[in-house]
C-alpha cells in the first residue's frame, strides 16, 4: 500500500529543502529541481530531481532508501521530514531531456508527447527518436537509449525550440 503524502506549501517545502541541502548535495552533486517546485507553484506534492548517474553517492543510500533500478537510471525516493523528493539519476547527457520531462505537470507532458509525434519522433528521458514504426509507450525509453539515430540536445530549452516552434 502506498502512502499518500498531502501537498506543501512552497514556503515549507523551501524550508525543508534548505534544511537538507548539504545533505542532497553530497549525495547527488549538482542536481536539477523539477516538478511543481520548478514551476513556482503555490503547492508542492513532491521535489523531483535529476542527477548524473555517475556523480550519485550510490554506496551512501542505497540500502538505506527506496530505489528503482532500471537498465539505463536509477530512480531514489524518500522522505525528509513531510517532504517526498523523488530523485532520477540518468546518464550526464540525458539531464537536459529527463528534467524537460519532469518538469510537468502531466498535462504537460502528455502535450509535449503530442506535439513531439505531430513532429514525427517520440519524447523520452533519453532525447528525441525518429518514428519509423510503431513502438509501445513503455519501450520507447529503451529504444531511443539504443538508438544511433536519437537527438539530444544540450540544454531543455533547445527540447522546448525543437518542439513548440
Amino acid at each position: 500500500m502506498s502512502v499518500k503524502y498531502a501537498r506543501l506549501t512552497r514556503e515549507k517545502a523551501q524550508e525543508i529543502l534548505e534544511r537538507y541541502q548539504e545533505f542532497i548535495q553530497e549525495i547527488f552533486p549538482d542536481y536539477i529541481i523539477g516538478g511543481s517546485y520548478s514551476r513556482g507553484c503555490e503547492t508542492v506534492g513532491d521535489i523531483d530531481i535529476v542527477c548524473d548517474i555517475d556523480k550519485a553517492k550510490h554506496k551512501l543510500i542505497r540500502n538505506k532508501i527506496k530505489h528503482i533500478g532500471y537498465k539505463h537510471a536509477m530512480i531514489y525516493t524518500f522522505v525528509l521530514d513531510e517532504l517526498k523528493f523523488s530523485v532520477h539519476c540518468v546518464k550526464e547527457q540525458f539531464i537536459s531531456s529527463s528534467i524537460f520531462l519532469i518538469k510537468g505537470p502531466d498535462s504537460r507532458c502528455d502535450e509535449v508527447w503530442k506535439k513531439a509525434e505531430d513532429k514525427g519522433f517520440y519524447m523520452t528521458h533519453f532525447g528525441l527518436l525518429p518514428i519509423e514504426k510503431e513502438i509501445p509507450f513503455k519501450q520507447r525509453d529503451e529504444e531511443c537509449y539504443n538508438s544511433d539515430k536519437k537527438i539530444i540536445f544540450k540544454t531543455e530549452q533547445e527540447y522546448y525550440n525543437f518542439i513548440y516552434n
